[in-house]
């Protein structure tokens, strides 16, 4: 059975995996934020979903 619920957008997407690094890097889990690295990641993990639907 298809879904007729919209998924994330993908700015939403980038927006949660980059709060999700800001958090990490507030808790002390990152001592160095790589932002090519957690965008690279955002869109590969959008790209996974969507490709998945």
């Amino acid at each position: 059975m298809c879904s007729t619920e919209p998924t994330d957008s993908h700015e939403e997407t980038i927006r949660r995996e980059l709060q999700i690094a800001f958090d990490q890097a507030d808790a002390g889990e990152w001592s160095e934020l790589d932002m090519d690295e957690i965008l690279a990641e955002a869109h590969r993990r959008y790209r996974a979903r969507t490709e998945s639907e």
